[in-house]
């Protein structure tokens, strides 16, 4: 599997880790980059195809994260559009429906343009890395 993502995931994902209430959250992601393809397919459909769902799944139990991605089943290949925490000072409910479609169109046209960061563990294995 390869995963990518949107210049807004990455950006939310710089903002968690600048703050201490989130010391986990690499450690966390790094954890579900390892996932195997039934743990990556075993989320929520909020929207998308049979073969392009895009997913909600649950990081680090109901207190965690929601991370928001579409996976495409064809490719193997998972693109990241969203994340937000449960708790904290940052923390929100889950994304309204009205959010779905737009975090869609977002991460299509990411594709569709070439813009996609490649998300990779770094050689260490402690951070997560954005090419």
């Amino acid at each position: 599997m390869e995963f990518y993502c949107t210049y807004q995931f990455k950006r939310e994902f710089e903002r968690l880790l600048k703050n201490n209430s989130y010391a986990e959250f690499e450690k966390d992601m790094i954890d579900f980059l390892k996932s195997s393809l039934d743990e990556v397919r075993n989320a929520i459909r909020i929207g998308g195809s049979d073969e392009r769902p895009f997913l909600k799944k649950r990081i680090a139990g109901r207190s965690g994260y929601r991370v928001y991605y579409l996976f495409i089943i064809i490719d193997g290949r998972v693109y990241f559009s969203f994340v937000h925490p449960k708790t904290g000072s940052k923390g929100a409910d889950n994304i309204k429906k009205a959010a779905v479609k737009p975090l869609i169109a977002d991460v299509v046209n990411a594709i569709a343009g070439g813009t996609c960061f490649k998300v990779c563990i770094s050689e260490c294995g402690s951070q997560i890395r954005f090419i």
